[in-house]
């Protein structure tokens, strides 16, 4: 006799006509809130309209710090023909992914524009000395 099967898992022990050599062999799904990666375990613990993100009917779109760094989350529900089966497809992407481009072009032209701005007031501040040094000699004489 095997042990009994806890929730989420299947055993090898337990399914008729299965033989491995190295014994009894469990396999266990995880729930997304017990993953590694930090993404899927935000979008577990998210509510969308006080429904779980997860779970949302028809589609939904989230920015949402994580660890640090912000995510845009996308969920959509997937229709399918099969009763009782229900897919979900998840979506989590960087923001740097989505419009870091953006913001590198947006910074490199007003980098550009503060360096154009600075040696123009530059230029202009020398011809202004260079006009008006005449004026110091005109002073002098009257």
């Amino acid at each position: 006799a095997t042990d009994p099967v806890p929730g989420g898992c299947a055993s090898t022990g337990a399914s008729a006509g299965v033989s491995t050599n190295t014994g009894v062999i469990w396999v266990c799904r995880t729930h997304a809130r017990n993953y590694a990666y930090a993404p899927l375990r935000a979008m577990a613990a998210m509510e969308y309209e006080g429904v779980n993100f997860m779970r949302v009917d028809g589609r939904a779109v989230q920015h949402t710090a994580v660890d640090g760094a912000f995510f845009y989350f996308a969920t959509l529900n997937l229709p399918l023909r099969a009763v009782g089966l229900r897919v979900q497809l998840l979506l989590a992407m960087p923001e740097e992914d989505v419009i870091g481009d953006v913001v590198a072009g947006r910074n490199l032209a007003i980098g550009i524009t503060c360096a154009v701005f600075v040696v123009v007031a530059c230029l202009m501040f020398a011809l202004v000395t260079v006009l008006l040094a005449p004026l110091k000699d005109v002073s002098d004489r009257m």
